[in-house]
């Protein structure tokens, strides 16, 4: 048996896979919605809180897990690779907000 990378390569190309990096799907993604928020619902946002000198707060949140990053497997052409997981996750957590008008930012990290 061959055990030469390109000879594996080959093989997997004629069979019908393909080297690709896997991704994460998100279903809620609506571009046209999108766009009407910014064009209608932004500025009367913007509006009220320059007339009430109220905060707007962009906040986020991020996990910095232990275990690895998604990479390049091998897949049939056109079947993107979805990586299941475990469910534990255990890590560094980190919630920050920026208000709007001053650019000042708000964060604070959690472990576990």
């Amino acid at each position: 048996m061959l055990s030469n990378r390109q000879y594996v390569c080959t093989l997997l190309h004629n069979e019908g896979f393909s080297f690709q990096k896997a991704r994460f799907g998100s279903d809620h993604l609506d571009a046209a919605r999108r766009q009407a928020w910014l064009n209608d619902t932004w500025p009367t946002i913007l509006r009220a809180a320059k007339r009430c000198q109220g905060l707007i707060l962009f906040e986020d949140e991020a996990s910095f897990a232990p275990w690895g990053s998604l990479s390049y497997p091998w897949a049939r052409r056109g079947r993107q690779p979805e990586v299941p997981t475990s469910g534990k996750r255990k890590g560094y957590k980190v919630f920050g907000a920026i208000e709007y008008f001053s650019g000042r930012l708000f964060y604070q990290g959690i472990e576990g």
